[in-house]
């Protein structure tokens, strides 16, 4: 038998539980943990929310809710939980500078510009040869060296030079 049913995505699904709900759970995470084939679903207090389709976007094909079952989800588990809050938006309003990438524009907690720290990363080299053991193929980490165009001829190898990687 074919229904007819007004479903959502499941983005919908997530900031829908969390406006009537609140923090409850990670509903993120509760839902992931529901459309898993294998293992235990998750529940509150006996009730589970689970996809009831599936839409083919060309790529993936992610989970559909339907509108119904989430609506009686969201009574149900308000009937038996107490202390259930909605979920409450706190926007602020900022001083954005359209001219700044959106990652050098920062506020603190209060909504102030916050100036950037310039932050100095030191990256690990291996060496894989390295020139003052002695041995070709030994390695060494924490070389900041320059690197060099220097040769090592081994009697192992014949007398063959290998270059010296940095």
């Amino acid at each position: 038998m074919i229904t007819t049913l007004r479903t959502i995505s499941t983005q919908e699904a997530e900031v829908f539980l969390w406006q009537k709900l609140g923090d409850l759970r990670s509903w993120p995470a509760f839902l992931n943990d529901n459309r898993r084939k294998k293992g235990p679903k998750q529940d509150i207090r006996g009730y589970t929310l689970l996809p009831c389709a599936r839409m083919f976007d060309g790529t993936k094909k992610p989970p559909l809710y339907s509108l119904a079952d989430v609506v009686q989800f969201i009574d149900n588990v308000k009937a038996c939980t107490t202390g259930t809050k909605p979920g409450k938006y706190s926007p602020m309003t900022l001083n954005i500078d359209d001219a700044l990438p959106w990652g050098e524009n920062t506020f603190d907690q209060a909504g102030t510009p916050v100036a950037l720290v310039p932050v100095v990363v030191m990256r690990k080299r291996k060496c894989s040869i390295f020139a003052g053991s002695g041995a070709i193929g030994s390695t060494r980490w924490g070389s900041f060296a320059k690197p060099t165009k220097t040769r090592i001829s081994s009697r192992r190898s014949g007398g063959l030079s290998a270059p010296l990687m940095h």
